[in-house]
């Protein structure tokens, strides 16, 4: 059994690292106190502290740097051996933090059964200087670099099932700036920028399940991230649901103005490989005492790939993909907001690709779009984070939040000629659970629209795809919830859900 990694983990295991490479958490204006306020930005994460420390006037040489954490599977410890860092006073009131051209640091985790695994990375810097400036308990970190390179070397003692043993990895931040603000209490405060002209990474490994070689490698140009972090003090990090309750808040986003990628898998079934490019793209998140918000958006895509049993290179491209989804996370006494929402626009393959089920070209190649929204508001009865509550309502047969309202904002299916488009809302009246069989019944319409939708089951059943039967069966399908639109081969329908739980389709009552 290995360590498993929540999200929290990861930003408490990738945190000191990235901090002692780009910024500080805090600084003062005399080395020692740069070098505390570290240690107590360490230990906000649960770490243990050691290293070899030696003053001198106006300076402190930190050597031998090891941070160390128990958690509930076992205990990690990041080891930074010879010299890690130097604070020395400038005499203007801030502080320089000089770290080495090359770092190695050394990861060991062990968990309470299973091997000890062993992770060895190197931290390469190339013209890289912090400067530190504010005063105790408020404080900016501004530093500034060639590039930045993490490279792991070895992994040793990996699961069976984690294929790692062999991996190696590289990532490559180049013209480097960026600000760290820290602000210390009871509520720890930090807020990042981070700006590089080029970020490249590279990855290679063997599956051993498969036996298969994989290798993946790319860049991104104009790359920039920020954040804003809230952390109590004195409150434990392994305790989730302590943390949100004490102000524990995280919102993060992390861009770029181009992408580009690479990657290829060769086994004992053949060989495949391909190419990515993308335009502007975007990662934001977002957790606090309300909200869960995750948010990923890429614009001009464009995919290349070749596979073992496919003849001929499979190729794709979109406008646009994103992906976006809100959640409450507490329980409230007012309705909470909740998003969920896809796009996949302007979507096109290769008209070889076309031309395996369609040659003589029947259907039109437009590009196809897939678009829905929805939003509401809804009254959750147990707190996410919380393991009692989560076990109870996955228990029990109630529903986990009283719904309040449900809108569909954008609803767009284009395709091969047809469109279908839908808007709506709906209330829901959480005392009646009788009407739906234990939903609670709505009260509201959504509205349809259809157009082209004859001309596509016509060139459907002309490729053979749809039998003469079938045709009939959806079009009178059409005909029972749809009424003729104001266009040729165009279709209308409202269904709606009256005070009464009666749906209607088009004012005919169908239940």
């Amino acid at each position: 059994m290995g360590i498993s990694l929540s999200a929290r983990r990861v930003l408490a295991l990738t945190a000191p690292a990235a901090l002692l490479a780009l910024s500080g958490p805090a600084a003062a204006l005399t080395a020692n106190e740069a070098w505390s306020d570290l240690q107590t930005y360490l230990q906000s994460f649960g770490y243990s502290v050691d290293a070899q420390v030696s003053e001198e006037s106006g300076s402190v040489v930190v050597t031998d740097l090891v941070a160390s954490q128990n958690i509930d599977e076992g205990s990690f410890a990041m080891e930074m051996p010879g010299p890690v860092m130097t604070f020395t006073e400038q005499g203007d009131g801030t502080v320089a933090m000089v770290i080495p051209e090359s770092q190695d640091i050394n990861v060991t985790a062990v968990p309470d059964e299973g091997d000890t695994m062993n992770i060895a990375l190197n931290l390469a810097t190339s013209a890289f200087s912090t400067v530190i400036s504010g005063e105790p308990g408020d404080v900016t970190w501004t530093y500034d670099g060639d590039s930045m390179r993490v490279s792991l070397l070895s992994v040793e003692g990996a699961p069976d099932d984690a294929g790692a043993e062999d991996m190696t990895f590289s990532a490559t931040l180049e013209d480097i700036e960026g600000t760290s603000r820290m602000q210390g209490g009871d509520l720890r405060q930090m807020m990042q920028e981070l700006t590089a002209a080029r970020l490249t990474y590279e990855l290679q490994g063997t599956d051993d399940e498969t036996e298969e070689e994989v290798a993946f490698a790319g860049t991104a140009t104009g790359f920039r991230m920020t954040s804003d972090t809230a952390l109590p003090a004195d409150v434990d990090p392994e305790d989730m649901q302590a943390m949100i309750e004490a102000g524990f808040a995280v919102s993060a986003t992390i861009a770029s103005d181009a992408s580009a990628g690479t990657f290829s898998v060769n086994g004992p079934e053949g060989n495949g490989s391909g190419e990515t490019t993308s335009g502007p793209g975007r990662l934001s998140f977002q957790l606090d005492g309300t909200t869960l918000l995750y948010e990923v958006a890429s614009e001009d895509i464009a995919v290349a790939f070749t596979a073992p049993d496919f003849p001929f290179p499979i190729n794709f491209a979109g406008s646009e993909m994103s992906t976006k989804f809100r959640i409450p996370v507490a329980v409230s006494e007012e309705m909470q907001p909740v998003e969920m929402s896809l796009v996949l626009a302007d979507l096109t393959v290769s008209d070889m690709l076309w031309s395996i089920f369609d040659p003589e070209a029947v259907l039109p190649r437009d590009p196809a779009t897939l678009a829905i929204h929805l939003a509401g508001e809804v009254k959750p009865k147990g707190s996410f984070f919380n393991p009692e509550d989560m076990s109870e309502m996955a228990e029990s047969d109630e529903v986990p939040a009283e719904l309040g309202e449900m809108r569909l904002e954008v609803l767009t299916l284009k395709a091969a000629g047809a469109e279908l488009n839908g808007v709506g809302a709906f209330t829901f009246d959480n005392s009646d659970l009788e009407t739906f069989d234990g939903m609670p019944r709505p009260e509201g319409e959504i509205r349809l629209s259809l157009t082209g939708a004859n001309a596509l089951i016509d060139k459907l059943v002309s490729l053979g795809f749809v039998g003469a039967q079938e045709a009939m069966g959806a079009r009178m399908m059409m005909s029972m919830f749809a009424v003729p639109g104001e266009g040729e081969d165009s279709l209308t329908s409202t269904i709606e859900v009256n005070e009464d739980g009666q749906v209607l389709a088009n004012g005919q009552r169908i239940r």
